[in-house]
């Protein structure tokens, strides 16, 4: 996991938060990595990536294993503390 990823909230870092270890997860990270630069193809597209997730997610327990393990090693980023700070 990269040690600046703190947010799940910009879209575009989810290839980074779903990793590559599961495929259709890279695919899905993909996806959200190459959102188009136009605001309107934006929202609709990351809808698109958002509803694929969520099926990916319901229908492959995988998949579901591994976005938890992403999901606990984002959290884990996010809870040690910062350099410089105690």
């Amino acid at each position: 996991m990269p040690n600046g990823l703190t947010s799940i909230g910009d879209l575009t870092h989810y290839d980074r938060i779903l990793g590559d270890d599961h495929p259709e997860l890279e695919r899905i990270g993909d996806g959200f990595a190459n959102l188009p630069e136009r605001r309107p193809d934006v929202a609709r597209r990351a809808a698109d990536w958002k509803a694929e997730l969520i099926r990916v997610s319901r229908d492959n327990s995988d998949a579901s294993l591994a976005i938890t393990a992403a999901l606990t090693r984002l959290k884990a980023c996010q809870d040690r503390p910062k350099a410089g700070t105690s």
